[in-house]
């Protein structure tokens, strides 16, 4: 399964993100900030 999470760098959603690997699941994380503070590998940093 496939899911984003928008806002990704936020104390929530990198819980999630983190939860959503674990299980197996394909993440893509929007976030504004330049760097990556998830452990997503797929980021895009939204304009």
């Amino acid at each position: 399964m496939k899911i984003a999470v928008v806002a990704a760098n936020g104390r929530v959603a990198q819980k999630v993100i983190k939860e959503a690997l674990d299980r197996g699941f394909e993440v893509k994380a929007f976030g504004h900030s330049d760097e990556n503070k998830t452990v997503a590998k797929d980021y895009v940093k939204k304009i």
